[in-house]
């Protein structure tokens, strides 16, 4: 009995020690599962930090983009307003010269129908001149005729009518 107390004694002292290394194995394990879980927070909150300032820089970037973007198509605006005014422009001044020369042309016109119309009129007073002329020697030969009237032994009138004039 003394044996099987001593066997039980020691099998409870190699129990005992055999939980104790397992506890202090298992504490360890604690432990370095704490320093572990520790560490892995570490990362995980300098993971978050780099992912945090990658975010930060990658919204940086982008508002950079967007602003150089942005004045862009700002720039291509005021080019493209500044080819449109220019266009204008140089259709306004087409337009200008075209509107000159349509006026210039309908000038020369006008002086061309007005000299013709002068000219015509200078020919219509010739010709109207010439008309009273021949009205007026006609009415100096009636008038002469008339003054150089004798009677015949009848008593009737004689006209002596000259012959008409040539010019």
């Amino acid at each position: 009995m003394l044996i099987a107390a001593l066997g039980v004694g020691i099998t409870l002292i190699v129990l005992m020690l055999r939980g104790g290394f397992m506890l202090g194995r298992l504490a360890q394990q604690v432990e370095g599962l704490t320093a572990a879980v520790g560490e892995l927070r570490a990362d995980m909150q300098r993971s978050n930090q780099e992912l945090r300032a990658e975010a930060q820089q990658s919204e940086l970037r982008l508002r950079e983009e967007t602003q150089r973007s942005e004045q862009r198509l700002r720039e291509e605006d005021q080019q493209r307003e500044q080819r449109l005014r220019e266009e204008d422009q140089q259709r306004e001044q087409r337009l200008r010269e075209e509107d000159q020369q349509r006026e210039q042309r309908l000038r020369e016109e006008a002086q061309q129908r007005e000299h013709r119309l002068r000219a015509e009129m200078q020919q219509n007073n010739q010709a109207l001149l010439a008309a009273i002329n021949d009205l007026r020697d006609e009415v100096r030969q009636n008038n002469q005729a008339l003054a150089t009237h004798t009677h015949d032994t009848d008593g009737r009138t004689v006209f002596q009518v000259p012959p008409p004039s040539t010019r």
